[in-house]
């Protein structure tokens, strides 16, 4: 079993069967959608709210909102409102924001990140269109993923520095890859 989390796969023309063993840690709890807190590593998994209210799970889980700056990264699972994707602006210590599994928009809106200090963001397939500003003053991030078949249409000055480039078409960030989704994944 290798310990390298990187795996790479070469798309053919035949289906692939691709098997693999996960350990999930924190053990799977009783209740598959009660939100979890690991204060050691900062870690906040958040899949047991109401959608608008994303950032009232979060201050639940974490013990009140005093606690907001230990938070590291965020991982959520469910519905969401646009509104729900500023949490990271409140926790001034998120460095990874994974809204891979996130369903209910289909749109970043316009300064949905703004002034977040996030190196690293995956967004949900579902996800076609990302507004203007919305990872402006984002000085730290390096990162985005996007589980999309296709690239989101991006709206101008979306990192609100005018550092777009121009790729098959698109207009794309440096450091924004397109991860395909591919038949029989999740």
């Amino acid at each position: 079993m290798s310990a390298n989390p990187s795996y790479s796969v070469t798309m053919g023309t035949e289906d692939i069967s691709l098997v693999g063993l996960f350990r999930f840690n924190p053990g799977s709890p009783s209740n598959p959608g009660a939100n979890h807190w690991d204060a050691a590593s900062g870690e906040v998994i958040v899949d047991d709210f109401v959608a608008g209210n994303l950032m009232g799970a979060i201050d639940d889980v974490i013990g009140g909102s005093g606690n907001r700056s230990k938070v590291v990264a965020i991982t959520v699972a469910g519905a969401v409102s646009s509104g729900d994707l500023g949490v990271a602006r409140y926790c001034s210590a998120c460095m990874s924001l994974d809204l891979k599994r996130i369903s209910g928009i289909s749109s970043l809106s316009s300064y949905a990140f703004d002034g977040s200090q996030l190196q690293k963001i995956s967004l949900s397939a579902e996800i076609t269109s990302i507004g203007a500003y919305a990872f402006r003053n984002c000085t730290n991030l390096s990162e985005i993923n996007c589980y999309s078949m296709v690239p989101p249409v991006l709206e101008q000055n979306v990192s609100g520095t005018g550092e777009e480039m121009v790729c098959c078409g698109y207009r794309k960030l440096p450091f924004l890859s397109i991860v395909p989704r591919h038949s029989g994944t999740n």
